[in-house]
């Protein structure tokens, strides 16, 4: 018998799944890559309660120049929308936290 793991994570603040699969040319790619840290982010640690993403357009991270992949920064908020941590989310769905 499979489980069926339901979302309980929320997007919130600006930017949208639709938003970024409308700027990144393989967009559908990324939703599900940052779909797939969030649903494991809450998996991990019950806190997690939002999602937010940093921006819409994959980058190449600031924080960590020498990551190769282009990036989407996120935050992970709990019930009071305060950060419990961050997080690159790359396209082939490989995240690495993201130090501050």
């Amino acid at each position: 018998m499979s489980r069926v793991f339901k979302r309980l994570y929320t997007v919130v603040g600006k930017v949208t799944f639709d938003n970024v699969k409308e700027q990144n040319v393989n967009g559908s790619a990324w939703v599900s890559s940052l779909d797939s840290a969030a649903s494991d982010a809450e998996k991990t640690d019950p806190r997690i309660k939002h999602l937010k993403i940093q921006g819409a357009k994959a980058h190449q991270s600031h924080t960590d120049p020498n990551d190769p992949k282009p990036v989407i920064s996120v935050q992970y908020l709990n019930d009071l929308m305060q950060r419990v941590r961050s997080e690159h989310v790359h396209e082939d769905g490989t995240t690495k936290s993201k130090t501050e």
